[in-house]
């Protein structure tokens, strides 16, 4: 090989080393919480408990979805990013158990997951695909999934769907720990049985993937966490915005973050993550990873 050419090579194999590792940032220190940039304001009154906060593109428009949690009625509100206004209302259910989240299911639809349980009693949770857009409408006979979990009940406020393949997974909130339960394909067997994948932090009341879908990022009352995909590692947190009661978080495709909190006329924040965190939302890492995978494959081959 020519000298010219090997320099190149090492080159480029030392940018692609760099933007394939894994990357661990430790917790941020400062005495305040970081300040949030309001996104936009909640002032639909009868939207007093958003649980659960999620984007959906209907016909080139983009919306932002939140539902209430226990004690409500079985609907989705669909917000307008710019106002804040709500545009659309969907029923699905007369009286859900305890809604608690909200994740992009494709095709003008979102899933809402009734997935609540304080007192750990329930035999079965239930995900249900609901159609949002402008306009108030009733889902008549929407696809639904009742799950149960492999060895108990158990709590949960998270619902992530991967932006790639769609696969669902519940994230369950306890004071110790939470759990990452993978929802099998949907099948004959009704309800379903959730796979226990390993555990993540205690105490996440939302989350989402981000863009790439090799990261996750989730949420507790005052701090995010950035979690690798599929191996549920923990590789950074930082605090977020001081909220209320924070339990939504979303990530838009472009790689925004935004979080939302329980209570009336509250702001949507958009958080901006520091800087080693950032890396994880480069639209290019994936392909650079790719690259990588394909040029080592060769060398080896």
């Amino acid at each position: 090989m020519r000298e010219g050419r090997r320099t190149s090579t090492l080159r480029a194999l030392a940018v692609t080393t760099v933007l394939a590792a894994p990357f661990v940032v430790g917790a941020a220190s400062a005495d305040e919480p970081p300040e949030g940039e309001a996104a936009f304001r909640v002032s639909d009154h009868r939207i007093v408990e958003s649980s659960g906060l999620a984007w959906a593109d209907v016909d080139d428009d983009r919306w932002m979805v939140t539902v209430n949690d226990s004690g409500d009625a079985g609907q989705v509100f669909v917000l307008d990013p710019g106002s804040g206004d709500t545009v659309g209302v969907t029923t699905f259910a007369p009286t859900p158990s305890d809604v608690e989240a909200v994740a992009p299911a494709g095709d003008d639809h979102v899933w809402v997951a009734d997935i609540g349980d304080n007192l750990r009693r329930r035999d079965s949770i239930t995900l249900t695909r609901v159609p949002v857009g402008p306009g108030d409408r009733v889902a008549d006979a929407p696809e639904t999934r009742t799950l149960r979990y492999p060895d108990r009940p158990r709590d949960a406020e998270t619902l992530l769907a991967h932006p790639g393949t769609g696969q669902l997974y519940v994230i369950t909130k306890g004071a110790l720990e939470g759990r990452v339960m993978e929802v099998p394909a949907a099948d004959a067997a009704d309800p379903t049985t959730l796979r226990d994948l390993g555990q993540v932090p205690a105490i996440i009341t939302d989350g989402a993937f981000l863009p790439s879908g090799d990261h996750v990022m989730l949420r507790d009352y005052s701090r995010a966490y950035l979690l690798t995909y599929p191996g549920w590692e923990v590789v950074a947190e930082f605090e977020l915005p001081r909220q209320p009661q924070g339990e939504g978080l979303t990530v838009l495709p472009e790689g925004e973050v935004l979080i939302s909190t329980e209570g009336r006329d509250r702001d949507v924040l958009r958080v901006d993550p520091p800087g080693d965190v950032a890396k994880a939302f480069d639209p290019l890492r994936g392909w650079w990873q790719g690259v990588w995978s394909r040029w080592a494959a060769a060398l080896t081959g």
